[in-house]
């Protein structure tokens, strides 16, 4: 991964300083791409058709559901074990408060694996994309994770995924973690979008937060829809690039 992006930046970089303008995705690589070469780069992220769609509050029951689904590479396992400790810990006087559910198609280590396969905390393999889509849409507290330690966690420092966008537009709320200076949490600390956990102790400090006081679920859920509709809008993002495109032509 690290030299397939060093050879990248390497071919890139004589393109980049010769345009007045790229598309980039967020924007923590906007600044990035600015600084580094001068332009004026324009975001162009994946858009979201709003026709019809509203913000939907969910029904708030006992235990708080949290799920994460995806990969569970580069250090993100670990940061799932801290999450399922957190949840354990809460739940540590009997009274079960809150659950994990993971479904990723990563086989986690036998470490990994004793840690999130436990309590309140549950592995639960792979799952086909049409139940992923439901799985994420009946949790209370979808979670967003990268790693929180070691050249692991600078693997997300520019990027974006399509499933932040999915959470958004969803009306999720988005239990966000990783270092402050990524991409993704940045974008989410801006916009005011997510529950934002940048080390240990916040992770813990969340999880209390939202069982405390459950009606942060619907209060984020509802920044996270009006952030999606404010950012992701599919026709603002079509006519974004078509201006571009035409300013290019001429």
């Amino acid at each position: 991964r690290y030299v397939q992006r060093f050879w990248l930046r390497r071919h890139v970089a004589p393109i980049a300083k010769n345009c007045s303008q790229m598309f980039v995705i967020v924007e923590k690589e906007k600044e990035d791409t600015d600084q580094r070469f001068g332009t004026d780069s324009v975001i162009l992220t994946k858009g979201i058709d709003f026709t019809n769609r509203t913000f939907e509050p969910v029904n708030i029951t006992t235990p708080i559901k949290f799920v994460y689904t995806g990969s569970m590479v580069i250090g993100r396992d670990k940061t799932l074990a801290l999450l399922a400790d957190a949840i354990n810990k809460v739940n540590s006087d009997g009274n079960v408060k809150a659950e994990l559910y993971i479904y990723s198609q990563t086989q986690p280590s036998d470490e990994i694996l004793s840690r999130i396969n436990v309590g309140a905390s549950h592995y639960c393999g792979r799952v086909g994309r049409d139940e992923v889509i439901d799985i994420q849409m009946n949790a209370h507290v979808v979670v967003f994770a990268e790693a929180l330690s070691g050249k692991e966690a600078n693997a997300a420092k520019l990027s974006f995924s399509t499933k932040i966008t999915d959470y958004l537009s969803n009306g999720k709320c988005i239990l966000a973690i990783g270092k402050d200076y990524i991409a993704p949490i940045d974008y989410f600390t801006r916009n005011d979008s997510a529950l934002v956990a940048c080390d240990v102790d916040s992770i813990a400090i969340r999880v209390q937060e939202i069982i405390e006081k459950p009606s942060l679920i619907n209060e984020y859920g509802s920044k996270a829809f009006e952030c999606a509709r404010r950012n992701h809008d599919k026709h603002v993002i079509a006519e974004r690039f078509v201006r571009v495109m035409k300013k290019a032509a001429r």
